[in-house]
């Protein structure tokens, strides 16, 4: 009986969380528009670092490619329940267009992983430093889980482009 009750509560957590996470339009945001003022940003959410030019009727580019994931939200379940919403938005830093197009074919894969390797970690505290997201080793947790699922060549950073907490 205590059992049922406790699932009861953490379904009513994770669905008070989601329809919170909709109400306020998290994780519906556009991915593109997130580069640096020298990057292009194109429609499949890749960007390039530096400027391309013209060599001989050839464009050239030059630097690393970034590929935006969709704004992650996630949960932070406590032994009472919801405590807090966690959205993050990150970029992968790729070395070419090959990783990039490598990148978004594994988008899915990809973004399980990030949500698995997290979830708990932050339920549990150890990915924060009190109520606050502890930023190194988030990163640290996502390079390690993008290890598991894909070749560590391919994506040379994991970069935290944004973080936002709501407590509930």
């Amino acid at each position: 009986m205590v059992a049922v009750i406790e699932l009861d509560k953490l379904f009513l957590s994770f669905a008070m969380a989601f329809l919170l996470a909709v109400l306020t339009g998290a994780g519906f945001a556009p991915t593109a528009g997130y580069a640096e003022s020298k990057s292009h940003t194109d429609k499949n959410g890749t960007s390039s670092e530096s400027e391309a030019h013209e060599n001989g009727g050839k464009k050239e580019t030059g630097g690393a490619f970034y590929v935006h994931l969709k704004p992650l939200v996630l949960p932070v379940v406590g032994a009472d329940g919801a405590e807090q919403i966690i959205t993050l938005i990150i970029a992968l830093q790729v070395k070419d267009e090959k990783a990039a197009q490598k990148t978004r074919e594994m988008m899915p894969k990809i973004q399980d992983a990030i949500f698995s390797a997290l979830y708990g970690g932050l339920g549990d505290g150890s990915l924060r430093k009190g109520q606050t997201v502890d930023i190194p080793r988030v990163k640290k947790k996502i390079t390690a889980a993008l290890g598991e699922i894909m070749d560590k060549e391919i994506v040379s950073n994991v970069l935290i482009q944004a973080v936002a907490q709501r407590t509930l």
